[in-house]
């Protein structure tokens, strides 16, 4: 189950687990309650909702506020079947390999109210509905809590996805970034290494290389350098390391 921010993540999964009490005595997870030894986390002191108490049910929240290990042991019980119920943040929409049967998403937008959810973002969160492989098929509900909310739901379920476009344009920015992790890689380090790399993006692979790709690559390049993040032996501003590709 979605919720719009991680203090909601906490409080649905503590409903959950206070549900669970008229369940029997496994709540629900059987396979856990049979061997509760086998997860191990922990919580604050202050948390109002004490992640431990909830597994123990079968049940947990996951959000970035979580220390990676947490996550890491939510993410393992959930994949193993130990934790039957997960009520999440959108962080885990994207990035992250958990397939569920079953997904809710209960509000229509992130943190607050004016900032909706975008389509891409709900493609994600009901992805993971079903897996090839894993269920036969898969169910994914979403939850308008009031007849105004009923419009933007039916929306978010009948939008087309947007075009997909590269952030690593001049204009985006998005080639500073992922020269300087190329670079300190090790997988970056002469001029026709940035060429090779650039030539493997998305960006290259639908834009032409003098009018998109060289201009963002020299932009990205004369940034990192100016700005000391990296240094460039005997580069003048042209091409990819002071000569234009031909």
């Amino acid at each position: 189950s979605f919720s719009s921010s991680s203090s909601s993540a906490a409080a649905a999964a503590a409903e959950l687990r206070r549900l669970s009490n008229s369940r029997p005595k496994n709540g629900f997870s059987p396979p856990l309650a049979s061997h509760p030894s086998s997860i191990h986390v922990s919580s604050p002191p202050s948390s109002p909702h004490p992640l431990a108490a909830l597994v123990e049910r079968g049940v947990a929240f996951h959000h970035a506020g979580l220390t990676f290990e947490e996550r890491e042991v939510v993410e393992r019980a959930f994949k193993s079947g130990s934790i039957r119920v997960l009520v999440a943040t959108s962080t885990l929409a994207t990035g992250i390999n958990l397939p569920a049967f079953r997904v809710i998403i209960r509000n229509n937008f992130i943190g607050r109210p004016d900032l909706p959810i975008d389509i891409a973002t709900f493609r994600q969160m009901i992805g993971r509905a079903g897996r090839s492989g894993i269920n036969a098929l898969g169910e994914a509900y979403v939850v308008a809590e009031t007849p105004v909310a009923v419009p933007r739901a039916l929306a978010l379920c009948q939008a087309e996805i947007a075009p997909v476009t590269s952030c690593l344009t001049v204009e985006r920015k998005g080639l500073r970034r992922a020269l300087l992790e190329g670079v300190v890689s090790g997988v970056v380090s002469t001029p026709e290494d940035v060429e090779r790399f650039a030539l493997c993006t998305f960006l290259a692979a639908k834009e032409d290389y003098r009018t998109a790709v060289q201009p963002a690559g020299r932009s990205a390049l004369m940034w990192l350098v100016q700005n000391r993040f990296i240094a460039w032996k005997e580069w003048d501003g042209g091409g990819w390391g002071g000569r234009d590709k031909k």
